[in-house]
């Protein structure tokens, strides 16, 4: 993305013209790499950067560390299943009233496996 910037910016760039930038915003350099827009800007396009500065606010690290979508369902999808196998045990089983807590204490520890899943998911 930010490659196809710079290439439209080079396509547009005419003499004399002023290129801003935030100073601390950066962006993707190879598959996790991340860089300084400013200095990707400088040396790909060879001009001065008039750097604006105690704009940009970089976003936190909790926004920088989510998980993959797909991962993340596989996960739950895994949570689901596996506590799922428990229940229909626990019916087949037990009728009864200690049958009905176990089922419920089961489901309960469901939705908290299920909660603290997507909450280190980011």
């Amino acid at each position: 993305m930010a490659l196809t910037w710079v290439k439209g910016v080079k396509e547009i760039w005419q003499e004399g013209d002023m290129l801003v930038s935030l100073s601390g915003q950066t962006i993707k350099q190879g598959l996790r790499k991340r860089a300084p827009l400013e200095n990707v800007l400088v040396s790909s396009l060879k001009v001065e950067i008039v750097l604006l500065k105690g704009i940009f606010q970089e976003t936190t690290a909790q926004n920088e560390r989510k998980m993959h979508p797909t991962l993340y369902w596989l996960g739950i999808l895994t949570i689901i299943g596996l506590f799922a196998r428990f229940e229909v045990a626990i019916t087949q089983v037990a009728n009864n009233w200690v049958g009905q807590l176990l089922f419920i204490f089961i489901l309960l520890v469901e939705i908290i496996a299920v909660l603290a899943w997507t909450a280190s998911a980011g």
